[in-house]
């Protein structure tokens, strides 16, 4: 390993650098965005089966799950 001191830090913090660091934060935002955005519509999609499975178990009829489900659309 080297060390700190040993590092050509001029090399590494050089203007010409610049284009490639930003490209690298886009790709990681980006990827960070996408990733959020699934991992939320899996977490939403889970929590509306959950409802609907404990809608079932307390004995609602469909269509009665059916208007909870738009109802709570409608809030969203």
């Amino acid at each position: 390993m080297i060390p700190l001191a040993e590092v050509n830090w001029e090399a590494i913090i050089n203007p010409n650098n610049t284009p490639i660091a930003a490209l690298a934060m886009v790709v990681i935002v980006g990827t960070a965005a996408v990733i959020g955005g699934i991992w939320y519509a899996v977490r939403k999609h889970d929590a509306e089966v959950r409802l609907k499975r404990d809608l079932v178990a307390k004995g609602y009829t469909a269509d009665d799950i059916e208007r909870i489900l738009q109802a709570k659309q409608s809030k969203d």
